[in-house]
C-alpha cells in the first residue's frame, strides 16, 4: 500500500463503520458459505448503489465459523474513478475488525491495487471475475 492508498483506506473505514446498517445484496442474507482467502462464512453489505457507478462499496465480512465472535477480517472493494483504470477503478482493502490494515508477510498493508502484475492477491483473483470488471456476480 502507498501512503496515498493508506490515507483513502482510513477514510473508506470511517464510511464503513456503520455497516450493519447498510443494505444486504439480494440473497446474501444472513451468514453465506465462504472460501478462502475470505473465510469459511462470510456476511455482505454495499451502499446499494449501481456497481457500475463512482462510489459503489461492497463490504465482505469474513469469519472462520458462523458466529459473530470468529469475524477475522473484512475485505472490501470501491469504485474510485481515476483510480486505476486498467482494474476499472477498484480499490481494494483488507482491515482487521478494529480497522488497522491487515498486512501481508512482509509487512505490507493490503490495500490499493493489491496484486497488481502477481499472481497472488485481490486484483489477479478478481480479474478472473465473469464479465470482467473485477466484480463476482450474487447470483
Amino acid at each position: 500500500g502507498r501512503p496515498m492508498d493508506i490515507t483513502m483506506a482510513e477514510e473508506l473505514w470511517a464510511e464503513i463503520e456503520d455497516r450493519a446498517n447498510w443494505p444486504v445484496p439480494e440473497g446474501k442474507e444472513g451468514f453465506v458459505m465462504g472460501a478462502m482467502p475470505h473465510g469459511a462464512f462470510q456476511r455482505f453489505y454495499h451502499n446499494g448503489e449501481d456497481n457500475t457507478a463512482d462510489g459503489y462499496t461492497i463490504i465482505k465480512e469474513n469469519y472462520g465459523e458462523e458466529d459473530e465472535a470468529t469475524l477475522g477480517a473484512l475485505t472490501v472493494m470501491k469504485r474510485v474513478e481515476g483510480f486505476d483504470e486498467e482494474i476499472n477503478d477498484w480499490f481494494f482493502a483488507r482491515f482487521n475488525p478494529d480497522g488497522t490494515l491487515f498486512t501481508n508477510d512482509a509487512g505490507v498493508a493490503m490495500v490499493g491495487r493489491v496484486g497488481k502484475g502477481g499472481e497472488m492477491g485481490c486484483v489477479p483473483c478478481h480479474s478472473g471475475a465473469p464479465g470482467g470488471d473485477f466484480l463476482f456476480s450474487f447470483d
